[in-house]
């Protein structure tokens, strides 16, 4: 089985977050809800121009034992792409 995660990163933070997910489709309801509330919140309070923050979804190789970003366009599958995937 893959070991998938979802990072987080906002300025307010200041360090990244972590949350282990069980199926890219849990990863991407956790992305969705991330960008509802931490978005939502940056845009509210008009904290646009100060603040800033990121997430993805990751896939751990474990032939080079590092995770690989998910969303990169090279690297691997846009997060719309989730729903083509097929966990082992």
């Amino acid at each position: 089985m893959k070991k998938l995660r979802v990072y987080f990163k906002s300025s307010i933070l200041h360090n990244y977050r972590y949350y282990d997910v069980k199926t890219p489709e849990e990863g991407k309801r956790l992305i969705k809800a991330l960008d509802d509330t931490i978005g939502n919140i940056i845009k509210t309070n008009s904290m646009t121009p100060y603040s800033s923050y990121s997430h993805g979804l990751e896939e751990f190789n474990t032939d080079d034992n590092e995770w690989q970003e998910w969303l990169h366009p090279e690297l691997g599958c846009h997060i719309s792409e989730v729903d083509n995937y097929v966990t082992a």
